[in-house]
């Protein structure tokens, strides 16, 4: 997913001054799917682990809580 910047602007973030052009795309998401199984071998290859995982009652979408190993 990507956002426009409607007018050049300034922005502060971490103490770290950032400049935008109007007209500049931001990238601001990638969405990709995985089985839970899949995903969880994913972060154990990236030396992350999964401490807990929220899921909705029909198993469709997950929300995962990732820490390092």
């Amino acid at each position: 997913m990507h956002l426009e910047v409607l007018k050049d602007m300034e922005v502060i973030l971490d103490g770290n001054l950032i400049k935008f052009n109007r007209g500049e795309l931001i990238h601001t998401e990638n969405s990709y799917k995985y089985d839970p199984d899949e995903f969880e071998k994913l972060a154990n290859r990236n030396n992350l682990y999964m401490e807990k995982v929220w899921k909705d009652q029909d198993g469709y979408f997950g929300l995962f809580l990732l820490r390092k190993m």
